[in-house]
């Protein structure tokens, strides 16, 4: 049974001079951990050297994958989006006293929420690959409703994902699919799957990538 989700589009993407973003040197916070929570708990609460993974996306064409995270999104964060002819757009806020959240520019220094899950995609001919899925909130809510339907949690199937639509029309559609089914509906040997699952594990909320506040206090500070 396919779990669809649909809610007002939010977008990606709150006066101060180059010495006030600069001040915030002063006011960085303990840890750039601080603005970064995991599990299931933390996304209900904001919904009312090292590796990075290339980031997952729901597309129109169905895609089958396994979740891992066991407590739900291993990081919940909320991400600026910045509006740069190239380089890096998006960047972690970092909470208190965050550079670009001083930025003048309403667009530049506002937030946006999104859950980081450890999923697995499985291509048609059984092999799979460990990646990230940052869901932003309306993707969010279709994967919150099918752990906490009769087929969750996410971790117990695999799924199939897609989307349609654009804008406020966009709706996700979140479907379970058993072990089983793999090899009927599918033509994949689960086995194959279950022995390659076996060596990945989630990630952490330390794999997530932050900018220092130095960092971003440069880009703000180009910015205006």
């Amino acid at each position: 049974m396919a779990i669809q989700q649909q809610e007002d589009f939010i977008p990606q993407a709150d006066e101060f001079s180059t010495e006030n973003i600069a001040s915030t040197l002063e006011d960085r916070p303990s840890s750039a951990t601080d603005s970064v929570k995991s599990g299931w708990g933390a996304a209900e609460e904001t919904s009312k050297p090292k590796e990075y993974a290339k980031d997952f996306t729901v597309t129109e064409t169905a895609q089958l994958v396994k979740f891992l995270d066991e407590g739900g999104p291993h990081a919940v964060y909320s991400q600026h989006w910045l509006d740069k002819k190239d380089g890096q757009k998006s960047y972690v806020c970092l909470g208190a006293g965050c550079p670009l959240c001083k930025l003048p520019d309403p667009e530049a220094s506002k937030v946006a929420k999104r859950y980081a899950f450890s999923v697995v995609v499985i291509a048609d001919d059984g092999t799979a690959v460990l990646t990230k899925l940052n869901a932003a909130p309306k993707l969010f809510s279709s994967l919150h409703a099918a752990e906490h339907s009769p087929a969750g949690p996410l971790t117990k199937n695999y799924w199939s994902l897609s989307r349609r639509g654009s804008l406020q029309s966009l709706v996700f559609t979140v479907t379970p699919v058993k072990g089983r089914d793999l090899m009927e509906d599918y033509g994949i040997d689960e086995a194959k799957v279950l022995e390659q699952l076996a060596t990945m594990k989630p990630f952490e909320p330390s794999s997530l990538r932050r900018s220092s506040v130095e960092e971003l206090t440069e880009i703000a500070s180009a910015l205006l």
